[in-house]
């Protein structure tokens, strides 16, 4: 497979990032995937792509991030 996911910080505080292609969700204790050594999802096997500012994420994947951790009830 030589495919690749966006990874997106979905929470800062909590250092949540998710998998923008499986929606897979890891909390590390500082940082993000790339400073954690993590390469590929463990879940899909994709290789990992930071998400950052200047990314073109699209509308329709950042509703799918944000609806991931909505707190509204």
């Amino acid at each position: 497979m030589n495919e690749k996911t966006v990874y997106a910080c979905a929470d800062q505080e909590h250092d949540a990032w998710v998998c923008g292609k499986c929606g897979y969700i890891e909390n590390f204790e500082a940082d993000g995937p790339e400073e954690n050594g993590w390469r590929f999802c463990p879940a899909c096997g994709r290789e990992i792509v930071i998400a950052d500012e200047t990314s073109e994420l699209t509308k329709k994947q950042w509703d799918w991030i944000m609806g991931r951790f909505s707190r509204a009830e």
